[in-house]
């Protein structure tokens, strides 16, 4: 094996480190080892690296739908337990009677939704962290990576998180590919991102007009206020 094979092959191996690391930090909702492994995937700068961040987006992704179930779970209930009665002749006021059951109920309930909207918190900074990463792509092997798994992941929540890098990223061929997905793209979420993405602090003068020129039916008045602010 030459030399630039013993170097490709060990910077595939620390590739599969960060990915496995990325993962595992994803999972535990480690937002400092998130940071971290994203951070050394973003500065490798290849097309596999785009694949590992978009795993670990992937994780918190699923983390938060599964999150936003018990949340959905806890309101429920909430809502199903909420006509306990309270006695306000007693001082301090008292659960009526017979109604001590779907207090505790409701109580449980609003605790359950507490915890998961924390947890949902915590997530969403590891995924914005990862989509932070992806944004940092600058060679033109991975924002073309990027730009494709815009058209052909299969999972909405990657398109999504995809389509909000690409904001942050001057490439030519972003504007065409964010401007497909905001007209074609069938999951609402995508295409509010791939729009949303036009509005995108980072986003270039030219990504702007290039946007509204190829997406004209969708352009709004606070559209054509951020190019002219971009501009």
């Amino acid at each position: 094996m030459g030399a630039l094979g013993f170097i490709l092959l060990l910077a595939a191996g620390d590739l599969e480190k960060d990915r496995a690391e990325l993962k595992k930090a994803a999972a535990a909702v480690d937002l400092r080892g998130v940071r971290d492994a994203a951070g050394r995937l973003a500065a490798s700068d290849r097309k596999p690296a785009v694949d590992a961040l978009l795993d670990g987006y992937g994780v918190c992704a699923g983390a938060i739908k599964i999150l936003w179930g018990e949340k959905l779970q806890a309101l429920q209930q909430k809502e199903a337990n909420a006509d306990f009665r309270i006695n306000t002749a007693t001082n301090p006021p008292t659960i009526v009677q017979g109604d001590e059951k779907k207090y505790l109920a409701w109580k449980e309930a609003e605790e359950l939704g507490q915890r998961s909207e924390a947890r949902i918190m915590q997530v969403e900074a590891c995924k914005r962290a990862i989509v932070d990463a992806l944004g940092a792509f600058k060679s033109d092997e991975s924002v073309k990576e990027l730009a494709a798994e815009l058209a052909k992941n299969a999972q909405p929540a990657k398109r999504a998180g995809v389509a909000e890098a690409l904001g942050r990223l001057a490439h030519p061929s972003i504007p065409a590919a964010l401007a497909e997905a905001a007209r074609k793209d069938a999951e609402p979420q995508v295409r509010v991102a791939a729009r949303d993405s036009r509005a995108s602090p980072r986003a270039t003068p030219a990504m702007a007009a290039i946007l509204l020129v190829l997406s004209p039916a969708r352009a709004s008045t606070e559209d054509a206020c951020t190019m002219v602010l971009l501009l």
